[in-house]
């Protein structure tokens, strides 16, 4: 049974060489794709606006933490320390507070 095996593999060995080989077919080039086209916002005339937008991120920032900080330090600006511990309600104690600092009772 071996030498038969070897007898097949040997004549097909034979077949194939015998048999002219046959170049590659060369390969085709690939569709165009989409990715490939021109975009519109590509070019050195939107450069500017790409650094602006990139700084813009920092400037919002920043005036975002500057109006932070001024809020919080006018936030009480005016305003009239009542203390409820005078007077028998709430209301009666704001009026105190409002006649100490010199401004009308909202009654």
């Amino acid at each position: 049974m071996a030498g038969r095996h070897r007898r097949c593999v040997r004549a097909a060995a034979r077949k194939k060489s015998a048999a002219p080989a046959q170049p590659p077919a060369p390969p085709s080039p690939p569709p165009p794709s989409p990715a490939d086209e021109r975009d519109f916002w590509e070019g050195e005339q939107f450069d500017a606006l790409g650094n602006a937008a990139y700084s813009a991120v920092f400037v919002v920032a920043l005036l975002g933490a500057a109006a932070g900080f001024y809020a919080s330090s006018v936030y009480n600006d005016g305003a009239v320390g009542v203390d409820f511990q005078k007077g028998g309600s709430p209301a009666e104690a704001v009026n105190i507070a409002l006649a100490a600092a010199g401004v009308a009772s909202p009654q």
